[in-house]
Order: structure tokens, then C-alpha cells, then sequence
């Protein structure tokens, strides 16, 4: 038994079932894969017979070399002769290799060994590193055939036909440095000059150094603040110019760092349109600036995400371009940001990869039309002797030298006015609009001359607004135009002083075009017009027909209960229609059409419920009120009622709070009928005036607002002696007793008592007093109510015998009518 055994021997055996178990699951699991890769096989065998049944169809099979090595079975399946590779120099040797097959017969390769080799990931095993030349594993095979000795019997051809550059100012800076044989196409000596500049090809020299790599710890690449405000404004120059196409400007820079900053300056005016892979580079180095951020300072640094393509204010794009992803790629005005500089110490720094002629080939042979390139001279020739030291030689001695200083402008509607931009801020100071500061004058079609300064970017005016006063006449009145010359004549609108309408009524103010066209205008002075199918009138623009006016007059016609139809005319119409048309009567006249359908009378009943409430439903004559549907308003001292008022209350048994000096106490609960006289003398308290009150003893003193001495002028016009008609402020407080209702109402208690028939519960008389309690009567009473607002009278306890026995009569008949219904419902269901 397991629970005889020690823990030692309990460990061991754990462990040997551990081991016997995962034994087992890695053995099934190991089958389970085997299968599965088995049958993804068969399932992939599946697939490539259908693919290879197309290729097999068809001429000419696209793949790129990393499809050709991943479906290389496939691609020997189809036994493919001929294999041709584009752009052969920037593909790794092996590549070409695992695309071979022994099917074989003639490969062709197409390239240029002289640009970019194939990329690789470690710097030290390719031929710009010193220790690379060793392993030169990014050599082609295409450049290894090219360069190979008279052994390699290899054929080779060479395009000499160039198409792209510029004859001879650009064409020229790769011809006598890498291409010697090269031929301009007779297209490249038909370019225009470019606008706004006073040479085609120019390089812009200067001696700002690099930013310090200290400034910005993660980006580990170079920065020149000088050159990336050159480069923004000058693509603003050459905008304003007219180059607005997207093929027109690029903005090429060998370093990722420099694009990083041009790309945020430009992305303020520009969309800047940036290949996938330097996209894809920002943001590796940009996560790479966030993690030394956060070692650096142990906090997240914030990280702008990085688009494709920024999207800002102006519609204009510019292409923004590492050197390495703009082979094959070309544009009308290419500027170059070379980056490197002296260093702030003010010793000659490295140029570094732009050592390479492959890279510099690149570089420099973008352009058509214009390049223009920004860096230091004297660094680049003395870093690179084979090809940027004869380039920078050539452009010395061209004449004029394509070398300078600064960035040459001139105006071409001015050509007298030239300048040289050294720093970026001056090429809003001397060019604002990429012109100059005189006039236009160039004239308009509308005859009169450009008033705007001097501007290229629209030299054919097609979107310049002439501001001066229209010449012309209108055609059918001679009138002068009063617009500017820019906007559309259109319709006459002088003055003219009164129009008269077909209608007899007349436009004050009217203008010369409704003179004109008076039967096209619609008169909006309001006249009464008798409706089509009803007896009503309505005021409305004498231009409208009636006949689709909707009548909002009240029906008022007389129901079967007596009221008048509150409905609008229009909709007891709807209803009459609808009811001749279910009828299949049809109106002959419409004159004589009569409204005979109105729907339910809207009236609201305004009966009195027992309940003392009224009825707020509309007219149902005939029939009983519905239950009320308001909360019920029995209340005391002690509690409030909360239930809706169709349910019968539970009166108070609480002890009635009804006592005075002179009569007693109330020996019955508080929702009882009162059974004590009532008190006839002055209540001897005084209010919080300090004045006695006016009311009578046991009651309730009322609020301060109706002291005799201290009352307002509202209450003072109030009429308490209703049978004398006698104001408060007439009435004799000492003699007469004052009751003030919770409407805020105040009566004299002789007007109350005889308002409410004392008599019929109490002997005796209003003038000698109460003797003797009367039995309560067998009949139902009204609720009592105050005589000018019509609200229930209650929390009067001098009339608590008659309230009381109102509010239990009706609780009686809530009880009969809430059990009633309820058998009622019964029986239908029994």
C-alpha cells in the first residue's frame, strides 16, 4: 500500500511515474507531428500540382529570389530554361544559385556592378570594410563575372544609352569617373532649365559642422541641423516655382538620422512620401532611442510613430529617400544632404560610406533635370580621390563653376535679379512667393495687369483672381457690372426702384433682372385666401396655390357628446376621406365635400371624482370616469398617504390631536369623526411677530404672513366675510374668528361654518354657538372646498367631524370598487 511506504519511497515513485508519463506524451506527440507534417506535404503536394499545372500554361513566370529558393521544388517540377535576373548586381550570389535547376540551359543576367551591391547585415564581411575584402560576401556573381579575368568566357554586352540625366551638366559627373563610354539620349538636350535657379546642377559648399552625437544618445547615425533647414526651404523654393508633381522634387541623404530630421521639418507643410524599408529603419531606431532612453533615465521617452506617407496642411508631395532604396528610382530635381562635415573641433572627420563609388554612382545619376547637393567640398575630394575629388574638379571648373557658397536663385520673369542664399531664413527675405518683390504686370485676359508681386508658382495666371471693377455691360440693359473682375456677371441687380408683379402688387427696392423676368418671380406679400375643401380662411403668399395647403384651423364642428371637434380641420379632412373611400363613395364636388369623421372627442371630462380629484381623461359621455390616477392626498399630523388614490386608505388610529381649555379633548383617533363641540373663543397664543393670533382656540396658529398688524397688501385684499363681502383689511379681527386654509386662502369662521352646513352635525347656531353633537348622516357628502380655488379643505380641526367622515365614505367606496372589478374578473374567468 502506498501509505506504507516512507516519503523517500513515495518521492521515487512520483518520480518514476513523472518520467513514464512525459515519456508517453513525448512519444505521441512526436507521432502526432510526424503525421502532421505528412499529411501538410500530401496537402502541399496537392496545391503545387494545381500551381504547376498553371505555370506549366504559361510563357513567362515572375518570382523573386526568395520565392524561387522557397518553392524550389516546384520551379524545378516545370523545368524552366531560361532564367533571366533584373537588377542582378544587388543580388547575393547564392541567391542566384538556389534558383538555378538542372534544367537550365541559358541564364541572363541584367544590372549595373558600378551601384549598389547586395545587402548584407554585418558591415565587416562586405568589400567597403577592410577585413571584408577577405570574405567579400557581398560581391554578385553579376560584378564577379563582369570584373573576371580573360579566362571567364562569359558574354557580356553594355547599354551605352542613357535617358534620364541631363546632357552633359549631369551626365558628365558619372561619364568621366564611371561610365567612359557613356551616350546621352537626344531627349536628355531638350530639358527645360530649372525655374528659379541660376544653374542646373550646383553644389552648395559650406563648413556648418555635424550635430554632436551627444545631443541625441540613441541615434546612432549623423545629423547636420544646417543642411536639414536648407533642404526644407529649398524645396519651398522650388514648390513656389511650380513643381508641384509628385515626380518632380526628391530629397535623397545617405544617412537615416538626416532623414529622421528632414522628414519632421517637412511634415509641417508637405505630405512626405518615404520608401517601406527607411519607414521600417526609423522605427527600429526609434524603439532603439527608447530603450537607451529608459536605461539612460530610467523613464519612457516619448516615440513619434512613424507613417509611409505624412499627411499636412499643403497638397504637395516630396519624395524623401535614403540613398540605398532610391536605385532605379528617378525625379525632375533631386537634393542631395550629404551630411558629413568638419567636426566642431574643427579637424577633417571621415565621410564614411560615402567612400563608396557604388553608393556615390547612385547618388549622382537620380536627376533629370536638376541636383543640387549640399556639404563640404574640400572633405569629399580629399576622402574620395576616385570619384568625388574629379566631380567636385568638374564643377570648379565649369563656367560659371557650379560651386559655391550658397544656393544661386534669380527670378525668371526678373532674370536681372539674382541672389545667393547662404542661410535658410533668406529665402523668405529675398524670394516670398519664388519670385522677387516687383510687380507683376503680366496682363490678364480680363485686359487689366497682375497686381500681385512677382510669383512662379502659377506663371500662366490660371488661378490669379483680378481684384479691379468689372468693364462690362450687362447685354440685355447696359448697366455697368458692380462686381470685381474676377466674378461672374451674371444677372443684372441696378437698382431700379419699384417693380410691379403680374399680381398687381410691387417690389420695393426691385432690381433690373426682375423687371426683367417679373413671370419667373413669386410675390411674398401675404393675402387671405379661402381654402379648397373647408369653410376656413388662411393668410398666405399670394405666389402659393391653396390647393395642397393644410387647413390648421380647429373642425369645431358639433360631436354626438356636444363638445366641439378640437382637431384641426386638415385631420378631420384625412379621416373623412378615409372613411367614403372604405365606403366607395366618391366626392363629385369638391366644394360640396363635408367633414364627417372626427375621431374621439379631445375634450377633457373635468368632472369631480369622489375622491375630490378631477377627471383628466378625455371626453368618455356615456360612460364612468376611469379610476383617478393621481396620488391620494389623505394626510395628518402624523402621515402621509404614498398610495395612487384608486387604493383605499388605513386611516389614522393614532390620538386626535382636537383639545382646548374650554371644550376638551377628542377622546377618538385621528381619522375618526371628531366627537367634542367646537371651541368658539380666540386662540390666546401670539405669532413669531409677537402680535396675538386672530384664529380660534385648538387650532393651529397660522404663519406670521396673516398677523393682522403684519400682513401684506395681497393678503389685506382678500375677501374672507364671503356672505358681507367684506375685505381682510375691513374686518374686525377682535370680534371675528380667522381660518386659513392650506391653499392659503383665509375665510372668517362664520363664512366657513355655514360654508360646510355645521348645523348637520352639531346643535345650536353659528351666532349663540354649538350645544350638542348631532349622529353623523347616513348620506354621502361632497368633499369641502375652499370658494376661491376649489381645493380640498383639510387639517382643519374644528371641521374634523365632517372631514373625516368624507374621507372614511370614500374609503369605503375605493373598497367596493377595487373588489368589485376584482370579481368582476373573476367571474369572466370562472
Amino acid at each position: 500500500s502506498i501509505w506504507q511506504m516512507s516519503r523517500s519511497e513515495r518521492h521515487r515513485l512520483h518520480d518514476y511515474w513523472r518520467v513514464k508519463v512525459h515519456n508517453e506524451f513525448i512519444e505521441k506527440s512526436s507521432k502526432l507531428q510526424k503525421r502532421h507534417e505528412k499529411k501538410r506535404k500530401e496537402l502541399n503536394n496537392i496545391y503545387d500540382i494545381e500551381s504547376r499545372q498553371i505555370l506549366l500554361e504559361s510563357d513567362v513566370i515572375g518570382v523573386t529570389t526568395n520565392g524561387a529558393a522557397k518553392y524550389q521544388d516546384l520551379i524545378r517540377s516545370i523545368n524552366p530554361k531560361i532564367i533571366i535576373c533584373e537588377e542582378a548586381g544587388e543580388v547575393l550570389e547564392a541567391h542566384i544559385l538556389s534558383a538555378l535547376t538542372p534544367s537550365t540551359q541559358h541564364l541572363i543576367l541584367i544590372g549595373d556592378h558600378n551601384q549598389l551591391r547586395p545587402h548584407i547585415s554585418t558591415f565587416s564581411l562586405g568589400m567597403d570594410s577592410k577585413t571584408g575584402r577577405n570574405y567579400q560576401l557581398d560581391k554578385s556573381l553579376f560584378e564577379r563575372l563582369v570584373n573576371g579575368d580573360r579566362a571567364s568566357k562569359v558574354e557580356k554586352s553594355q547599354l551605352l544609352t542613357q535617358r534620364r540625366m541631363r546632357k552633359g551638366e549631369i551626365s558628365d559627373l558619372i561619364r568621366y569617373t564611371l561610365y567612359p563610354n557613356l551616350i546621352d539620349g537626344e531627349n536628355t538636350a531638350k530639358y527645360p532649365n530649372v525655374c528659379g535657379a541660376q544653374h542646373n546642377v550646383y553644389f552648395i559648399d559650406h563648413r556648418h559642422p555635424e550635430d554632436n552625437s551627444d545631443s541625441d544618445l540613441a541615434i546612432q547615425s549623423h545629423v547636420n541641423t544646417y543642411e536639414v533647414k536648407m533642404v526644407v526651404e529649398m524645396v519651398k523654393y522650388f514648390v513656389r516655382n511650380g513643381y508641384t508633381k509628385s515626380e518632380d522634387i526628391a530629397v535623397l541623404t545617405p544617412y537615416l538620422g538626416q532623414m529622421m530630421k528632414i522628414k519632421e521639418a517637412l511634415a509641417k507643410s508637405f505630405v512626405v512620401v518615404i520608401d517601406e524599408r527607411d519607414a521600417q529603419n526609423i522605427i527600429e531606431m526609434e524603439e532603439e532611442q527608447k530603450e537607451n532612453e529608459i536605461n539612460r533615465k530610467g523613464k519612457d521617452s516619448f516615440v513619434k510613430n512613424t507613417n509611409v506617407a505624412t499627411t499636412k496642411s499643403l497638397n504637395h508631395q516630396v519624395t524623401l529617400r535614403t540613398v540605398d532604396n532610391f536605385q532605379g528610382e528617378e525625379a525632375n530635381i533631386v537634393i542631395v544632404s550629404l551630411v558629413r562635415n568638419v567636426s566642431k573641433s574643427g579637424d577633417y572627420d571621415s565621410i564614411g560610406f560615402l567612400k563608396s563609388s557604388n553608393r556615390s554612382n547612385v547618388l549622382l545619376s537620380r536627376a533629370r533635370e536638376g541636383m543640387y547637393l549640399i556639404g563640404n567640398s574640400e572633405m569629399m575630394a580629399s576622402k574620395s580621390e576616385d570619384v568625388w575629388a574629379p566631380v567636385i574638379n568638374m564643377l570648379k571648373t565649369r563656367n560659371p563653376p557650379q560651386i559655391g557658397f550658397g544656393m544661386p536663385i534669380v527670378c525668371n520673369q526678373h532674370p536681372d535679379y539674382k541672389n545667393t542664399i547662404t542661410e535658410s531664413e533668406q529665402f523668405e527675405r529675398f524670394s516670398p512667393d519664388g519670385g522677387c518683390y516687383k510687380k507683376c504686370q503680366f496682363m490678364l485676359n480680363c485686359g487689366h495687369a497682375c497686381t500681385y508681386k512677382c510669383h512662379s508658382d502659377d506663371p500662366k495666371h490660371i488661378g490669379i483672381k483680378c481684384f479691379q471693377p468689372c468693364r462690362k455691360l450687362q447685354p440685355d440693359c447696359n448697366h455697368p457690372c458692380p462686381k470685381q473682375c474676377f466674378e461672374t456677371c451674371g444677372r443684372c441687380n441696378y437698382l431700379i426702384g419699384k417693380v410691379k408683379l403680374p399680381c398687381n402688387h410691387e417690389i420695393q427696392n426691385g432690381r433690373c433682372w426682375q423687371n426683367q423676368d417679373k413671370e419667373t418671380l413669386y410675390c411674398i406679400e401675404l393675402v387671405t385666401k379661402k381654402l379648397l375643401n373647408c369653410e376656413h380662411y388662411k393668410e398666405i403668399r399670394c405666389s402659393k396655390s391653396v390647393k395642397n395647403v393644410e387647413c390648421r384651423e380647429k373642425c369645431k364642428e358639433l360631436l354626438k357628446c356636444g363638445h366641439e371637434c378640437l382637431n384641426e380641420c386638415s385631420e378631420c379632412q384625412e379621416y373623412s376621406i378615409l372613411e367614403n373611400s372604405k365606403n366607395e363613395s366618391k366626392v363629385e364636388n369638391i366644394k360640396e365635400f363635408k367633414r364627417n369623421q372626427h375621431g374621439k372627442c379631445k375634450h377633457i371630462c373635468e368632472r369631480l371624482l369622489f375622491c375630490g380629484h378631477i377627471c383628466k381623461q378625455y371626453c368618455h359621455e356615456g360612460n364612468d370616469c376611469p379610476p383617478c390616477e393621481n396620488k391620494c392626498t389623505v394626510s395628518c399630523k402624523h402621515a402621509t398617504c404614498k398610495k395612487n388614490c384608486a387604493e383605499p386608505c388605513v386611516v389614522c388610529a393614532e390620538e386626535c390631536l382636537w383639545k382646548c381649555k374650554h371644550q376638551g379633548k377628542c377622546e377618538l383617533s385621528c381619522g375618526a369623526p371628531c366627537y367634542r363641540l367646537p371651541c368658539n373663543e380666540r386662540c390666546d397664543k401670539k405669532l413669531k411677530c409677537g402680535h396675538r393670533c386672530a384664529g380660534i382656540c385648538g387650532e393651529t396658529c397660522p404663519s406670521k404672513d396673516f398677523c393682522v398688524n403684519c400682513t401684506s397688501e395681497k393678503v389685506k385684499d382678500q375677501v374672507p366675510d364671503v356672505i358681507m363681502g367684506t375685505k381682510f383689511s375691513e374686518i374686525d379681527w377682535n370680534e371675528e374668528r380667522m381660518i386659513v386654509l392650506s391653499c392659503g386662502h383665509v375665510y372668517t369662521m362664520e363664512t366657513m361654518d355655514m360654508l360646510v352646513k355645521m348645523e348637520e352635525y352639531y346643535e345650536g347656531s353659528i351666532e349663540g354657538g354649538w350645544t350638542s353633537i348631532k349622529a353623523l348622516p347616513t348620506s354621502s357628502k361632497d368633499i369641502i372646498k375652499c370658494p376661491a380655488c376649489r381645493s380640498p379643505v383639510k387639517n382643519i380641526r374644528r371641521y374634523g367631524r365632517i372631514i373625516n367622515k368624507y374621507t372614511l365614505d370614500v374609503q369605503n367606496k375605493k373598497f367596493l370598487n377595487k373588489y368589485s372589478h376584482e370579481l368582476n374578473e373573476i367571474t369572466k374567468q370562472v
